[in-house]
């Protein structure tokens, strides 16, 4: 499962409808969403910062359509954007709990506090300050944390172009699931990442 936390939240809403317990999770998800937007904008000391968190859902009736379709990695959106802040305000304590949490929100890509590490790291050196080892111990420590604890982890399964395990597993990989991905590997070497979308 690689949206396991947000699929725990569906756990005590097992007595009602599938239905409305997505409602409630989509609410709950978008509500994380601003609230973390809020907090961030709070710190900051901002006038108007409950105002300001809710701006978004006013700016298009396109994004409140879509900012009310149940989707897990929503979750994953809140997650970074207190991420940004940490990274930016040098606050390790958030950047570890918030690391750590990122792989039950989204461990199809649980590398993503490390390339906001890089980001954040390149941005200050570009601008002449020196690189800091607290936010990199940090994002490191909690990325580990939380892969390690993960209910799935050992069920993680590494594999070539071709498909074959490049370690011992007794599990195997959905052929069909990775096909796509393997196709465009083998068709650009310069793809670090390969990613698909589903739509509506």
């Amino acid at each position: 499962d690689k949206e396991l936390l947000f699929h725990l939240l569906f756990v005590p809403l097992t007595g009602l409808s599938y239905v409305t317990a997505a409602k409630i999770v989509g609410t709950l998800s978008g509500a994380t969403l601003l609230l973390a937007m809020y907090l961030i904008l709070r710190a900051e000391r901002v006038k108007f910062a409950g105002i300001l968190a809710l701006v978004p859902l006013a700016a298009s009736g396109y994004f409140f359509f879509r900012f009310a379709i149940v989707r897990p990695f929503v979750l994953s959106i809140a997650l970074t954007v207190v991420m940004l802040w940490a990274f930016s305000r040098r606050k390790p304590l958030v950047l570890a709990v918030c690391s750590a949490l990122y792989p039950w929100m989204y461990v199809a890509f649980w590398q993503f506090p490390f390339l906001l590490l890089i980001a954040d790291e390149t941005a200050r050196l570009l601008s002449g300050e020196k690189i800091q080892w607290k936010p990199a111990a940090a994002t490191i420590a909690g990325v580990v944390f939380g892969v390690a604890i993960h209910p799935n982890a050992a069920n993680l399964v590494r594999v070539d172009l071709a498909g074959n395990k490049t370690l011992a597993s007794p599990y195997e990989i959905n052929p069909a699931g990775y096909t796509v991905h393997s196709a465009v590997h083998e068709a650009r070497e310069d793809a670090g990442c390969v990613l698909h979308l589903h739509t509506m």
